[in-house]
């Protein structure tokens, strides 16, 4: 008897009971979006970290690499040091057998006019 006096409260029962779970149903898409938005922030800022990293050890390289060829310069330098000394010691050497040569020939050669 009571739905039959009042016909408009039934109706309006369900309108707010639809638009209660219209309003639930809201909430849960906002919340569903928020994950999703967290989310690909997330991995957003997990790519960036990757490509910090990525870059860090490039950077991390080429330092190396530069350190390297540094050192291999001042390594050539000093190779090339010890070649063009171990050359003028061979240089040398040779110039002084030729002096003792000279000095052994002309030392016979005084000796045999000496005798003669």
């Amino acid at each position: 008897q009571l739905i039959l006096a009042r016909p408009s409260a039934g109706k309006q029962w369900y309108q707010r009971r639809v638009r209660a779970l219209q309003d639930e149903w809201s909430r849960a898409q906002e919340l569903e979006q928020e994950a999703e938005k967290l989310k690909w922030e997330s991995s957003k800022m997990y790519q960036q970290q990757l490509e910090y990293q990525l870059a860090e050890q490039e950077d991390a390289k080429r330092a190396a690499y530069e350190e390297f060829l540094k050192e291999k310069l001042l390594i050539d330098e000093i190779v090339r040091k010890i070649y063009d000394e171990d050359l003028r010691e061979a240089e040398d050497r040779l110039k002084k057998q030729q002096q003792t040569r000279a000095y052994i020939e002309e030392f016979k050669k005084a000796r045999q006019l000496w005798k003669e």
